[in-house]
């Protein structure tokens, strides 16, 4: 019985271990305001969508009224409106990982 506990445990635990994916479709950016529905990335100012989607260090979703005001940010825009609709915040360890990915064209 206590064997069984502990390989459940061991299983359900190994996600929260587990590297987080950020899309190679995205921009990499350092936030340096947000008042939402506009933040501004590099020293251009971006509206958000409606649906925005935060997600902090750890992976979990972030409430737009707790977005820090400074931080090294990777995001995607809709190709749409030109909005920007979801933002990771980075740690110093994915800022240089992401920093060593190949540069991937955009095609029209």
């Amino acid at each position: 019985m206590h064997k069984c506990l502990f390989w459940l445990a061991l299983v359900t635990a190994i996600p929260c271990y587990a590297a987080r994916t950020i899309p190679m479709d995205g921009q990499l950016g350092e936030l340096k305001a947000a008042a939402i529905p506009e933040i501004k990335i590099d020293d251009k100012i971006y509206r958000t969508s409606p649906g925005l989607r935060v997600y902090g260090q750890n992976n979990a979703l972030i409430m737009q009224s707790h977005i820090p005001q400074q931080a090294a940010v990777w995001f995607q825009i809709e190709a749409t409106s030109g909005n920007v609709w979801r933002l990771w915040l980075l740690n110093a360890d994915e800022v240089s990982a992401i920093k060593k990915r190949p540069k991937i064209q955009a095609t029209e």
